[in-house]
């Protein structure tokens, strides 16, 4: 019982061994070198997150961005009205998934001409959002 004597050295040649050794001094010969001639400077490009791009940015979007208005104001523009007195032939609404009854007081949005109930639409506005919950077409353009 036990192991094998036959094999009980293992030889491995003199370079094999050195190499991770070699491999080593390079990698730090490179860096040094990458160090001294100071290549880690690259020639300059625009950084998007540089503070020139980001004013630029900033104001590229406040021109597509629907002007600040209040969700009171939005109510206002949006009106309300009886689902049986419009002319819709929409059957539900998107946000409870609901069908629409001829009582029922429902928004329709000015730009998309999406119809939901008031109660549904209402709450979507007070949380200071701005667009469509279906399309996100902004409900105020500037």
């Amino acid at each position: 019982m036990g192991f094998p004597v036959c094999c009980a050295e293992v030889y491995f040649p003199i370079p094999f061994l050195r190499m991770p050794d070699i491999l080593g001094f390079l990698r730090n010969l490179v860096f040094f070198l990458v160090h001294v001639l100071a290549l880690l400077h690259f020639p300059h490009i625009e950084d998007p997150l540089s503070s020139t791009a980001t004013a630029t940015a900033t104001s590229a979007a406040e021109v597509a961005r629907p002007s600040e208005v209040s969700p009171p104001v939005i109510r206002r523009l949006l009106p309300v009205a009886r689902f049986g007195e419009s002319r819709e032939n929409a059957c539900e609404c998107a946000v409870c998934l609901c069908e629409f009854s001829e009582e029922v007081e429902i928004r329709r949005m000015r730009n998309c001409n999406h119809i939901f109930h008031r109660t549904c639409v209402d709450p979507w506005i007070d949380q200071n959002q701005k667009t469509c919950p279906i399309c996100r077409t902004p409900f105020v353009t500037n």
